[in-house]
């Protein structure tokens, strides 16, 4: 168990990724890295479709888990909307200390 991933997913129920975590510890690892950055959605996008199309596949409930992640991942983003509203924000604050000069 990584208690990086494990504490950064405290109070979400059933979302640790078990059965990936025991076959797959590379992966847990490197999602725990990841974690809240903009290469985190790339590396989920990576190991879960096969842009190359030589590759096995992961079984169906670590398939299951990892989708879970990602989708937990995604929402957790702040959405666009969001993200202009602060520069939005930060721009008119600017403004009004360029005029009080």
């Amino acid at each position: 168990m990584s208690d990086k991933l494990a504490h950064m997913l405290r109070g979400v129920n059933n979302l640790y990724p078990q059965k990936t975590a025991e076959k797959y510890p590379r992966i847990i690892e490197r999602i725990s890295i990841l974690w809240g950055t903009i290469g985190m959605s790339r590396y989920f996008n990576e190991i879960l479709f096969d842009e190359r199309g030589d590759r096995e596949g992961f079984p169906p409930e670590v398939m299951a888990e990892l989708f879970a992640l990602s989708n937990y991942h995604e929402s957790t983003k702040p959405s666009r909307s969001a993200l202009e509203s602060a520069w939005n924000g930060a721009e008119a604050d600017r403004m009004d200390r360029f005029k009080k000069t």
